[in-house]
């Protein structure tokens, strides 16, 4: 009798493992692993931003953004980004995450660092699957010190 007892143990802590295991592997809320594709995005993104490669980060731009953004180019090109940091990320729901970003850097043409933090609204857009996203390009123009267009 205790050598059931103790056969029926070993088999429902095998099968309470299996489940445990299963159940890391599958997270039925990300099935794509689309967010893990979120935090690589915004990281190219950044980095894109930081080496001046404005064109290469306008990709990622949300189309009703993208020709403001662009007007930047030129003083985005000059500034160079010397630190950046990436300082919260509120997930809004499967398809829409904030991020708060650190910039610290100085353009060419005023040699003083100064630090700036940009919000940057992610969506995913199911049907290309891609992250895009929306930020504020007020702010980053003030922050370049360009008059409003």
């Amino acid at each position: 009798m205790s050598s059931l007892l103790h056969c029926c143990g070993q088999f429902g802590f095998a099968v309470a493992l299996l489940g445990m295991l299963g159940g890391c592997a599958i997270d039925l809320k990300d099935p794509y692993n689309d967010r893990a594709r979120l935090r690589e995005t915004q990281k190219e993104f950044t980095q894109y931003m930081r080496w001046g490669l404005i064109d290469k980060a306008a990709q990622f731009v949300v189309d009703e953004q993208r020709a403001e953004f662009e007007t930047l180019a030129p003083s985005l090109t000059e500034l160079r980004l010397t630190d950046h940091e990436t300082l919260s990320v509120e997930s809004i729901d499967e398809n829409h995450a904030r991020v708060l970003v650190r910039f610290q850097g100085y353009t060419m043409s005023s040699p003083i660092e100064r630090t700036i933090n940009i919000k940057q609204d992610w969506t995913f857009d199911e049907t290309t699957r891609v992250w895009m996203v929306s930020l504020e390009v007020d702010l980053l123009r003030k922050a370049l010190g360009i008059a409003a267009r």
